[in-house]
């Protein structure tokens, strides 16, 4: 399978969740993966585990490292993930105010946090090689 396959235009997702709003096993997770670490495969695997497979939407974070598309890629190339989609420029928040807390996970201040320790070891890493 081409997991690309999995990757959603903002519209096809907007009729996945409208379909299934409702729905107990939906769940939908926030974050920039920028870059997908193995801390974000992991996250994701948790939450397959104890929910079904989550969609992903794609967000932007000040400075990315890799554009979203690619971000998109790689985590559609995770077993734990059903779809994603790259957040629209307008109107996220309005969706995710309609989706129930508990089936929502925003980890885009943690992936935040993720970077900066990832970018701090990488830079020490190539500090210590000069």
């Amino acid at each position: 399978m081409d997991t690309r396959e999995k990757i959603l235009s903002w519209p096809e997702a907007l009729r996945r969740l409208e379909r299934n709003l409702g729905e107990a096993s939906v769940r939908v997770v926030t974050g920039h993966f920028d870059p997908v670490l193995a801390v974000h495969a992991r996250a994701l695997e948790e939450i397959a585990a104890s929910d079904g497979r989550p969609g992903v939407i794609i967000t932007d974070p000040p400075d990315p490292l890799l554009a979203a598309e690619a971000r998109a890629v790689l985590v559609a190339a995770l077993a734990a993930v059903e779809w994603v989609a790259l957040a629209p420029e307008s109107g996220l928040e309005e969706l995710l105010d309609r989706i129930p807390r508990n089936r929502l996970v925003r980890a885009e201040t943690e992936h935040l946090a993720i970077r900066e320790e990832f970018m701090r070891r990488v830079r020490a890493r190539h500090s210590a090689q000069r």
